[in-house]
């Protein structure tokens, strides 16, 4: 392999003093910001993805198939969806709205009423309880375990009582009066998510008496192996289960807006953003035409001596694929470390703003998650980028006459 054209795109980047010459430098810094950038975004989309699947879709239900007049026979139900090799486990659940008070604030729930044995196998739930746990949820004991924030803002804890206030009125000679029931609290869970402001968790056989659900259980919730297969595996549990009365739905119907939203919004990112690549890489080609220009007598003479056309175009390759290299691979490392530094960056800047930026979102903390897949597109985007504006100015090194150059030396 001839090694020339690569010694002579070195000494062609080391002119103008030091390692690498101003518009060099200049150059292989916009690749590499522009690079950093995507790697940056990319991973944070990452993050907000990984984080709706695992935290928030965690603890809801991937899969509900529910009676509106409840289930008689939640088990057999339950055995029917567990036929399907996609269902990891299965348990009951009863949900509906209500209104808790706390010492001076009323504030909307979601009432969940669940079966503490079984929960561990569908849910995170018992995994991300910080005070008390899900076992002190017995029947009949009327006990709930609060999210976080909730039990911040009713400023209760554990062994403290709430007033649970349910929509249906209890209609008496006197008129209507809303039903309550005195709750203790047994335990305190945080997700970092929304899921910390509103949710309520009870047992199962209390839930079913609060809300009046006739039967054993509202609904069965099913955990999945594979998120995407949720479609499949409602129509297969409808089919099997025999019940005309019986529905179905998936988190789709919850949070799939949410899911589909971010996927569109990191590939049209991805696209924006690779525009900033390409818009750097012209750094490049400005670079290379500068050098064509400034060196057109040192051409003539390497043209004169016997250079090849291939071997002239293989050097401003060298020297532009040289740059963009340091460019990529620098952009690919401060991406990641910047990455690696966001999250504790953010919850920094939340102490000093003391805000919570990130109020309107599904999480409270800046997720970020940095796939290898992602560092590997996005260097091999940069790298044809560069490739393709390098071919211009190496062509236009091809036409540059020797004899008429060599005359005006």
């Amino acid at each position: 392999m001839n090694a020339l054209p690569l010694r002579i795109a070195l000494r062609y980047s080391r002119a103008g003093g030091g390692f690498l010459s101003f518009v060099t430098t200049i150059a292989a810094f916009g690749l590499g910001l522009g690079t950093a950038v995507l790697v940056l975004v990319l991973s944070v989309m990452n993050g907000f993805d990984r984080e709706l699947r695992e935290r928030i879709l965690g603890v809801l239900p991937h899969v509900v198939a529910f009676a509106d007049d409840g289930l008689e026979d939640w088990e057999r139900i339950a055995r029917v969806a567990l036929e399907d090799p996609r269902v990891l486990a299965a348990a009951p659940i009863t949900r509906g709205p209500a209104l808790l008070a706390g010492a001076d604030r009323v504030l909307a729930v979601d009432l969940t009423g669940i079966d503490p044995a079984l929960e561990a196998g569908v849910s995170i739930l018992p995994e991300r309880m910080v005070a008390g746990a899900l076992d002190a949820l017995e029947p009949g004991s009327f006990k709930a375990v609060l999210g976080a924030r909730l039990a911040a803002t009713l400023g209760v804890a554990p062994g403290d009582d709430v007033v649970l206030v349910m929509p249906d009125p209890r209609i008496t000679l006197a008129g209507a009066f809303p039903r309550q029931k005195r709750m203790q609290v047994a335990g305190v869970f945080e997700l970092a998510s929304e899921l910390d402001d509103s949710g309520m968790f009870v047992h199962l056989e209390d839930a079913r008496r609060l809300l009046r659900v006739p039967g054993e259980a509202q609904g069965v919730r099913l955990r999945l192996d594979d998120l995407f297969a949720a479609g499949q595996v409602v129509d297969g549990v409808l089919d099997r289960a025999g019940e005309p009365l019986l529905r179905a739905y998936d988190w789709r119907r919850t949070h799939g807006n949410l899911y589909e939203a971010i996927g569109l919004q990191k590939r049209i990112m991805f696209v924006l953003l690779s525009l900033l690549v390409a818009v750097a890489a012209f750094n490049v080609v400005s670079m290379l035409t500068m050098v064509v220009n400034s060196k057109r007598g040192d051409i003539a003479i390497l043209r004169t001596m016997g250079m090849r056309p291939r071997s002239l175009v293989g050097l401003f390759f060298a020297q532009g694929g040289l740059i963009a290299s340091m460019g990529i691979i620098g952009g690919l490392l401060a991406g990641v470390l910047l990455g690696l530094a966001l999250p504790q960056f953010s919850l920094l800047l939340q102490d000093v703003l003391d805000q919570r930026l990130l109020e309107e979102y599904f999480v409270r903390e800046l997720p970020v998650s940095i796939l290898l897949s992602d560092l590997v597109v996005v260097a091999l985007i940069g790298v044809a980028i560069a490739l393709l504006t390098i071919w211009w100015p190496a062509r236009r090194a091809l036409v540059i006459e020797p004899a008429e150059e060599l005359r005006h030396e």
